[in-house]
């Protein structure tokens, strides 16, 4: 604020106070002219001032009658030079009765002015005992100089010190002691230099600075102490300062920094208690500038960051410990700056961070407790900074990340222990960045309908559910046990899935038939995709037995999920329906019980052995009896097991008959045999070159 060019003068003329109210008329007074240029200021001032004497003004101290100071130009006014001129000791307790100041003028002692010859320029108010009804200051000037109010105690239930106007040099409540009061300092303008209320207590005040402009310097709460307080700084205005709360404690009740402007400032909350109460600093503006609140402790209340924008500065929560009500940063711009939440604890309530946006800066929730409750980062924009959720614990309830952007930066969930919660990332787009989940418990998480471009790490160490129903694959998804990360997920979605990428996944490790067999919102057909795509996978990856098993299920449910919606249909006929159970039938023994679809030679080989003992213990008990060709050559006939095992390897291997001549249900049983012989080779052939080609 700058400090504006006033000219002072004697004026002629008795210019007459009584018409204002609550002014005290002094004995031995002029009437002192201020003028200056500055038009919008004067415009707001009284320009005539009663000047009275020093003396007349420490007699009405003396006599403890109310000290009046109202419309009053002052310089070299103190109660330092107060106890000189009393020979009192310098910390000697004064008590002043109903202090006023009303439209008065507060100057330093200047040879320019009026040559007057006063003490030095500072205000020392210090060890004073208000007392009264009431502390009015306001419409007040302060000149350069220090203002001291130090060591003072306030007994008085109304402090108003209010649309004042303090231009530079220090102002300063520390170590004061306030009862149970309002304390207004609303609509004031202070100038350059430290403002303190260091170390005092306040007891059950509420504190008023709305709408006040406190320019450069420090303002230091710290180490104060309130019983049970309300604070009301909304709509401040802050420049270049910084504001220190640390280690103070804030007592019960509401602490009100919404739509403040923090303009290029440090805001400091370190150790601070801030007990039970609303914390509001909603649609507040920073600028630049730091933002600490480490090891801050919040009672029971709402938390309010929402609709905030955050400047380039550091944003510390960390170690940070909230009560149990909401906690809101919806719609805050975190700006590019670095955030961290590390080892905070959160209580019960919901915490909010949707429709969010983060810059560039890291994002650091370390070994958070979330506690219970909702934590919504719904549309949130993250920019490209490493989000890291490392070793985070959640007690129970939902953690929302849905519909939101992911920048460039790596996301890291590894060792997150979620024990009942739900986390959600439906809908969401991760772009270039790295995401793990390694070695974490997450009883469901739900990527439904989102995009992987890059590694994700999905070895998390327990998880109930898996849903990637809907996600497109453009990179590796690992899900392959290492030997730490046991990766036991119980069930998995991949319907749907459109997988440009490679997933390793272990067949046996993962239990891959069993987590996708107990999905209930799925059907039959969604899982045989599920398990197609699969399939297509391990070729991809050259994990070909997998490749085999996976073709398999596939197969399996895709007959029975054919089968089973025929049958069902109403409008299909009785017979229509028997024939859907012998296809089925069929092509469960031919196509899976035989060679499971084409995929084991060893299988076709056991069903040839199986098949070939069937027919001996077919052809045995019929003991055919010898019997003559055309020719009436004597054919042997099949007299013995051996003659039977024989004949059936000759039927089955298609080789021919020389010294039999099979007739009636004998030659029937050969072709059977000898049809399916010629099939299981083929199959046999078939299967084997797969094989081998592979």
């Amino acid at each position: 604020m700058q400090i504006p060019e006033y000219t002072y003068e004697i004026s002629n003329k008795n210019f007459d106070f009584s018409k204002f109210e609550d002014i005290y008329l002094y004995n031995n007074s002029e009437t002192i002219l201020i003028k200056t240029p500055d038009k919008s200021i004067t415009s707001q001032l009284i320009l005539e001032f009663c000047c009275p004497e020093l003396e007349e003004i420490y007699c009405l101290i003396d006599e403890n009658k109310d000290l009046n100071l109202n419309y009053c130009y002052l310089e070299g006014f103190s109660i330092s030079n107060y106890r000189k001129s009393r020979n009192l000791l310098e910390n000697a307790l004064i008590t002043i009765k109903n202090f006023s100041a009303k439209n008065a003028f507060f100057n330093k002692t200047n040879e320019n002015n009026l040559k007057r010859k006063v003490p030095p320029n500072n205000l020392d108010m210090s060890y004073i005992n208000f007392v009264g009804d009431n502390f009015h200051i306001r419409n007040t000037i302060f000149m350069e100089g220090n203002l001291n109010f130090t060591n003072s105690i306030f007994n008085v239930p109304n402090i108003r010190i209010n649309k004042c106007r303090t231009y530079e040099g220090k102002i300063n409540f520390s170590d004061c002691k306030f009862t149970d009061c309002e304390l207004d300092f609303s609509e004031s303008e202070f100038g350059k230099g430290d403002k303190s209320f260091a170390n005092s207590e306040f007891g059950k005040c509420r504190l008023k600075f709305i709408a006040s402009d406190f320019s450069d310097g420090v303002l230091d709460f710290s180490f104060s102490k309130f019983e049970k307080s309300d604070f009301d700084f909304h709509h401040a205005k802050f420049n270049k300062s910084k504001i220190d709360f640390s280690k103070a404690s804030l007592g019960a009740g509401n602490k009100d920094f919404s739509h403040v402007d923090f303009d290029n400032c440090d805001l400091f909350f370190l150790n601070t208690k801030f007990n039970d109460g609303n914390i509001y600093f909603h649609g507040s503006k920073f600028i630049s500038g730091d933002i600490d609140f480490f090891r801050a402790r919040f009672g029971e209340g709402i938390v309010d960051f929402s609709y905030i924008q955050f400047g380039k500065g550091v944003k510390n929560f960390s170690s940070v410990r909230f009560g149990d009500g909401d906690v809101n940063f919806s719609n805050t711009d975190f700006g590019s700056g670095d955030i961290y939440f590390s080892k905070s604890v959160f209580g019960k309530g919901n915490k909010d961070f949707s429709h969010g946006k983060i810059g560039k800066g890291k994002i650091d929730f370390n070994e958070v407790n979330f506690g219970n409750g909702i934590v919504n980062f719904c549309y949130t924009m993250f920019g490209d900074g490493q989000i890291t959720f490392h070793k985070a614990i959640f007690e129970d309830g939902r953690m929302d990340f849905s519909y939101v952007k992911f920048g460039k930066g790596d996301m890291d969930f590894s060792y997150v222990d979620f024990k009942n919660g739900i986390i959600n990332f439906g809908n969401s787009l991760f772009t270039q960045n790295k995401i793990s989940f390694y070695n974490s418990i997450l009883p469901v998480i739900s990527f439904q309908m989102c995009q992987f471009n890059n590694y994700t790490d999905l070895r998390v160490n327990r998880c109930n559910i898996l849903d990637l129903s809907n996600t497109i694959f453009r990179d590796i998804i690992d899900l392959k046990p290492d030997g730490i990360a046991f990766v036991n997920i119980n069930q998995f979605n991949f319907a749907e899935v459109k997988n440009s990428g490679l997933i390793y996944i272990d067949w046996k490790l993962n239990k891959i038939k069993q987590s996708i067999m107990v999905q209930e919102n799925t059907t039959l057909r969604q899982k045989a995709e599920q398990f197609r795509m699969l399939k297509e996978n391990f070729h991809q990856i050259g994990q070909y037995d997998y490749e085999d098993d996976s073709y398999v299920e596939y197969k399996r449910i895709e007959i029975k999920s054919d089968y089973i919606s025929a049958v069902k249909r109403n409008d299909i006929l009785w017979l229509n329906k028997l024939s859907r159970i012998i296809i089925y039938f069929f092509k469960w023994l031919v196509f899976d019980q035989v060679g499971r679809f084409g995929t084991s030679p060893v299988r076709v080989l056991k069903t040839m052995l199986v098949t070939f003992l069937f027919f001996i213990f077919l052809y045995y008990p019929l003991q055919e009896v010898p019997d003559f060709d055309d020719r009436g050559i004597n054919v042997k006939g099949i007299t013995t097991i051996e003659d039977a095992a024989y004949f059936s390897a000759y039927s089955i291997l298609i080789i021919g008959y020389d010294d039999y001549h099979p007739k009636g249900i004998t030659g029937f049983l050969s072709v059977v045999e000898s049809f399916t012989g010629l099939f299981l080779m083929s199959y046999f052939t078939i299967a084997f070159v797969r094989k081998v080609l592979r």
